[in-house]
């Protein structure tokens, strides 16, 4: 739960709006898989849309640090 605290503090401030989703898929596995491959791909779209390489992610080291020290 800390880390949607964190994330949804630092892109509160960016952004327009937050939208909630529900996985689909049977079972668990399923489920993460489905969460992953959405994420990834709304964030490959929303990279080259903006001209942006997808690859470098100095927000996530971010959390990482924040994690790390409580």
């Amino acid at each position: 739960m800390r880390r949607f605290e964190l994330v949804f503090q630092m892109v509160d401030e960016v952004v327009a709006g937050i939208v909630q989703i529900r996985a689909q898929g049977e079972g668990q596995l399923a489920q993460l898989l489905d969460l992953i491959l959405l994420g990834d791909l709304t964030s490959l779209h929303m990279a080259l849309n903006e001209g942006i390489d997808p690859g470098p992610a100095p927000a996530l080291d971010e959390i990482k640090f924040a994690l790390k020290e409580g």
